[in-house]
């Protein structure tokens, strides 16, 4: 049954992401950002390389600073939160896979309760509950106690959604969490977490370059296109709109509104 939705889990004002550079420039990536996300809905972010799709999921998740304007958890400033209180609201899975030397995925898991352990990290009762429900939630059971660096990407994956789920958390970031995933488990993958965000009830974002998966699955898409071009709303108001049509149309590439995919236009 789908978790009743509530407003604004998080919310932007105003925002401003990008980076500085030498000299005290700044590259501005995208501007003027006022948006949304509700409990028990997931959301895809798109957009070319380079436009910020991680420079925003890392600015909403709170490891990069904004340029300007201002992110809330919950309506609340979560820069006024200590890390261990940040962490029990908002979780993150990064693209990038770290050297984890002879780490089991038993061991990664339960890395995500602590935010509630003691000083001395011991698990309690209700924390091992957790882990063992995050592992059947994810499909990842089967491989609990296998070294991370002998699962294939698709299985490391889900363990690290596992992890992050483990937290416990209201929000739930991902950058690009099917980049490396074959066709079969980018779709499983995508399916998992629409059903995580509404059995759970968490507000959901990740950025993918799929188009077809992110029309088929997401509640609301984001679409940046450059710094002053940023779009929201279903996928069937962007399609239906030509937004997606023409952000993605370019030399050899169009989209097919009709099918909603992308087709490369091939002169005979």
């Amino acid at each position: 049954m789908k978790t009743e939705i509530q407003a604004n889990v998080l919310s932007t004002q105003a925002l401003s992401i990008g980076y500085k550079v030498r000299r005290g420039q700044v590259v501005c990536l995208a501007e003027n950002l006022n948006l949304r996300m509700k409990a028990g809905e997931l959301t895809c972010l798109l957009g070319r390389n380079g436009t910020g799709k991680s420079t925003l999921i890392r600015t909403l998740a709170m490891l990069h600073s904004p340029l300007s304007g201002e992110v809330l958890w919950n309506g609340s400033d979560p820069h006024e939160l200590t890390p261990r209180a940040r962490a029990r609201e908002a979780a993150i899975v990064l693209t990038h896979v770290d050297d984890t030397g002879q780490m089991c995925a038993d061991e990664l898991v339960a890395l995500g309760r602590y935010p509630y352990t003691d000083w001395q990290g011991r698990l309690s009762e209700h924390d091992v509950s957790v882990i063992n429900r995050v592992f059947a939630e994810t499909g990842s059971e089967s491989y609990r106690s296998r070294v991370l660096n002998t699962l294939s990407d698709g299985e490391r994956q889900r363990v690290s959604i596992a992890r992050a789920l483990a937290q416990e958390t209201r929000l739930l970031f991902l950058d690009e969490p099917t980049a490396f995933l074959d066709l079969p488990g980018r779709a499983s993958l995508m399916l998992l977490l629409r059903k995580i965000a509404r059995e759970r009830g968490l507000a959901i974002l990740l950025s993918t370059h799929d188009l077809s998966l992110a029309l088929d699955v997401a509640d609301h898409l984001w679409l940046i296109e450059n710094a002053r071009q940023f779009y929201e709303g279903s996928p069937q108001k962007l399609v239906s709109d030509g937004t997606l049509e023409r952000v993605f149309a370019s030399d050899g590439i169009r989209f097919d509104s009709t099918t909603a995919t992308l087709r490369l236009s091939i002169n005979s």
